[in-house]
């Protein structure tokens, strides 16, 4: 009935619930970080923020590039008729990142020590770098069988367990009582084990529920999850260095407290683009879908909508972040030096993602897959570069400029390359949706 009454209200029901769910996720990850700076201590919380970023990155690896091919052709797949080939792609992604992620948290386990005193100069993160060996399959699992629920149209489900929940269960553990960070990082691990199994089984009831024609309308198939290795990969690998690498390498500069004050800034700042990577993910199904179809009048409808609510929703969070960063960090209790410019610059680097959302996952459903690697290559030229130069000679401040700027870079990248190759999607129809 609402569906008739307000043309639009079906459409907007989706955005709706990812934004309820990255909500909760903004929500729980700000109550996190500030209280862990709060109850652990500067010190002790930038071990917590350092094992994050850790977390982060061997998750990516232990991915190996397949989370968008996952989605893209779970969608493409299902919209053309081709069943079998939708089931194939679920088991093998399952199944390969639970491989790879037991198998790295194992070496972690073993190597924790030297990684620990050698590589982050750290010694006292020796055991969270051991709670690796459970955190690393679990989260790995819980973003695989995230982005199959992406690919199924269940992308609200797909934000709430593996990206809200985890930061609200560890929330939890800190208000419950802990007051280490191998305590906080453990109720992490533990949430997205839980999220895990529990994204699984949405996806078999998505699966259940999923329409199944007689006849497929196409019988080519797609580059399977071996692609992902070939690009991909090192596209989310990138991406994660982005985050990580100022962090380690302001850690092997730096006390742990500015390390510490960094972290916070960051992932701050992130925020908004957490909420324009949700709207997109609200949107990849769709777009799949519709480039599968071949169907441009559809395609200028999705992104189109999704440029109207990232509008919407991102500029009065750049906006709070980059005139509320003062007063934030005072409130917080944060005293490093510099830490709300940190925070402004950061934020305000994430404007390109606002003004032109959804560009990479355009790019991802349309075959883009070597741009976007370009694209992540020019960025991690940039990052080293300022990782041996800028951060060294400036610490704080050079981490900070240097994160924005290469997101900055990256975003622009992305837009100029999606209206190259599907100038379908913004209204100017002179070459085919999708190349090979």
């Amino acid at each position: 009935m609402a569906g008739r009454i307000f043309p639009g209200a079906r459409a907007a029901l989706p955005f709706g619930v990812g934004l309820a769910a990255r909500g909760l996720e903004a929500a729980g990850k700000l109550g996190l970080y500030t209280l862990a700076v709060a109850w652990l201590g500067e010190s002790p919380s930038g071990l917590f923020f350092l094992a994050l970023s850790v977390l982060h990155i061997g998750g990516t690896v232990t991915r190996l590039g397949t989370e968008r091919v996952l989605s893209r052709n779970t969608a493409a797949y299902l919209a053309s008729g081709q069943v079998r080939e939708a089931r194939d792609t679920i088991l093998a992604g399952l199944g390969l990142n639970l491989l790879t992620s037991a198998g790295a948290g194992l070496v972690l386990w073993l190597a924790a020590e030297p990684i620990a005193v050698h590589l982050l100069r750290q010694p006292p993160m020796t055991p969270l770098v051991r709670l690796l060996v459970l955190a690393l399959p679990a989260q790995a699992m819980a973003y695989t069988a995230g982005y199959i629920l992406i690919g199924l149209g269940r992308g609200g489900a797909a934000q709430l367990l593996m990206n809200a929940l985890p930061p609200v269960a560890a929330l939890a553990v800190l208000a419950l009582g802990a007051r280490s960070s191998p305590g906080a990082f453990l109720g992490f691990a533990l949430a997205y084990v839980v999220c895990a199994f529990a994204a699984m089984a949405v996806i078999a009831q998505a699966w259940a529920r999923a329409p199944r024609p007689a006849t497929p309308t196409r019988a080519d198939r797609l580059p399977g999850l071996g692609s992902g290795l070939r690009t991909f990969f090192w596209v989310e690998l990138i991406q994660a260095a982005i985050i990580t690498a100022p962090v380690l390498a302001l850690a092997r500069v730096a006390a742990a407290a500015e390390v510490g004050a960094f972290s916070l800034a960051s992932r701050l700042s992130m925020l908004v683009l957490t909420l324009v990577v949700s709207l997109s993910a609200m949107s990849a199904a769709r777009m799949g879908a519709s480039l599968r179809r071949e169907d441009a009048e559809e395609l200028r409808r999705v992104v189109r909508r999704l440029g109207v609510v990232a509008l919407a929703c991102g500029i009065p969070a750049v906006a709070l972040l980059a005139v509320g960063s003062p007063l934030l960090m005072d409130r917080l209790g944060v005293t490093t030096s510099g830490a709300a410019g940190v925070v402004t610059l950061m934020a305000l680097g994430q404007l390109p993602f606002v003004l032109a959302p959804g560009r990479d996952t355009l790019l991802a459903m349309g075959g883009g897959e070597r741009e976007l690697r370009d694209i992540a290559i020019v960025q991690a030229a940039l990052m080293a570069v300022g990782c041996l130069t800028v951060v060294p000679l400036f610490g704080l401040w050079g981490a900070a400029a240097l994160t924005a700027t290469t997101w900055t870079c990256g975003a622009l990248s992305c837009h100029f390359a999606a209206k190259r190759r599907a100038p379908h999607a913004f209204g100017r129809p002179t070459r085919p949706l999708v190349e090979s």
